[in-house]
C-alpha cells in the first residue's frame, strides 16, 4: 500500500478523473510486521527508513498505524483511509486484497475490474485503472 495509495491519490487529483468516481482506501493486516512475517524493508518507505511496525491486536492499535500512514504519505481527503478490524479481518476475508489490489465497483456493488499488480512497478496498474475511469461519465456530488 505505500507504494501505490499515493499513485492512486495522484491519479485521483488530475482534472480528467476528478468527479468520476469515489475512492477509499482500506488498510488491512501490516504485510511485514516486525512479530509476525519480518522483512526489513525502507522501499517505497521514502526518507523514513526501514518499516518496523508490530502486528496490531486493537482496531485502536490499527487506527493509529493508518493515521500515522496517511500522515507520512500526505494522503488527502480525495482518498479516505477506512481500517480493517484486527479482531476479525471482515475486509480481508471478504475480498482478499492480501499482498495488494485495487477494485473498482460499479454503482450497482458489482465489481467492475480487478487489478494484477505485476512485480515492483504499479506504473501498469494506475494505467488500467485511469483509462477505465476515464471511459466513466463524470458524476454531480462526487
Amino acid at each position: 500500500m505505500r507504494a501505490v495509495a499515493p499513485l492512486v491519490d495522484e491519479l485521483l487529483s488530475l482534472p480528467e478523473i476528478a468527479g468520476r468516481c469515489r475512492a477509499v482506501c482500506c488498510y488491512i493486516a501490516e504485510a511485514h510486521a516486525v512479530d509476525e512475517w519480518p522483512v526489513p524493508s525502507a522501499r517505497f518507505n521514502g526518507s523514513r527508513g526501514v518499516v518496523t511496525v508490530s502486528q496490531p491486536k486493537t482496531a485502536q492499535a490499527r487506527c493509529a498505524l493508518a493515521r500515522q500512514f496517511a500522515a507520512d504519505f500526505r494522503l488527502s481527503e480525495r482518498l479516505p483511509l477506512l481500517v480493517d478490524d484486527p479482531t476479525d479481518e471482515a475486509f480481508e476475508r471478504a475480498y482478499a486484497p492480501w499482498p495488494l489490489r485495487l477494485f473498482l465497483v460499479g454503482e450497482d456493488g458489482r465489481l467492475i475490474w480487478l487489478s494484477e499488480p505485476d512485480g515492483d512497478s504499479f506504473d501498469g496498474v494506475i494505467g488500467e485503472l485511469r483509462a477505465l475511469l476515464l471511459r466513466l461519465p463524470r458524476r454531480s456530488g462526487v
